[in-house]
């Protein structure tokens, strides 16, 4: 006959050996005889059970819809002229030329950075 192989107890061991041990010290509670058809007859009703509660959001959004109903709201602005006014036009052919300013935003010159070699398929 062969050996059954150990099995090692798992992390929490310890914990679930002391939880058995305090559900067995409690005292066993009395359950009624019909409390298997309570239970069941509660779960037969289903969640309208609370009808109150559904009166009671109905209610409240009734009087929202009646209140954003009953608000003066604000006529909009209607336009009824538009004065024509000509479009600028802008001659590209012939521009003023623009003046020359001397760059002030940047008190130090910047560095003049060589352009990189490429070594691509041509070879420059």
């Amino acid at each position: 006959m062969n050996a059954v192989p150990t099995i090692p107890p798992g992390d929490d061991f310890d914990k679930q050996v002391l939880y058995r041990a305090w559900m067995q010290s409690l005292p066993s509670a009395d359950v009624p005889a019909d409390f298997d058809q309570t239970v069941l007859r509660r779960a037969a009703k289903g969640p309208l059970t609370h009808w109150w509660g559904l009166a009671i959001v109905a209610a409240f959004l009734a009087v929202i819809a009646t209140i954003t109903q009953l608000t003066d709201r604000p006529t909009p602005p209607v336009v009824s002229y538009v004065p024509a006014s000509p479009l600028p036009s802008v001659d590209l052919y012939h521009l003023p030329p623009a003046p020359v300013v001397e760059e002030t935003r940047y008190p130090d010159p910047q560095e003049v950075v060589p352009p990189r070699k490429r070594f691509g398929v041509a070879g420059y």
